[in-house]
């Protein structure tokens, strides 16, 4: 929150405040902060998976896999596998 509460608009700084907000249970919050997070940083794949699976845990996966697809359109990324897995999921 510190480094947040510095560096608002340090997409980095950003996208890992949401990502652990959703991890400590906080999914509102983490979707907020992760939309902007996506905002800072529109092409990188690794935001828009945070917050697919933020959408996910709030229950909206048709929201979730738009995220997931624009993640998978970018050119691998070390949680690409599970995007994939995330996606295919969703479509069963």
């Amino acid at each position: 929150m510190k480094a947040y509460r510095l560096a608002p608009a340090n997409a980095g700084v950003v996208d890992t405040l949401g990502y652990i907000l959703l991890k400590n249970g906080r999914t509102d919050e983490a979707i907020k902060v992760l939309k902007k997070a996506v905002l800072l940083l529109p092409d990188n794949p690794t935001v828009h998976y945070h917050l697919a699976l933020a959408y996910i845990k709030s229950g909206n996966p048709d929201i979730a896999k738009e995220h997931l697809v624009k993640a998978l359109a970018k050119d691998g990324f070390p949680d690409a596998t599970r995007a994939r897995i995330l996606l295919r999921e969703g479509r069963e």
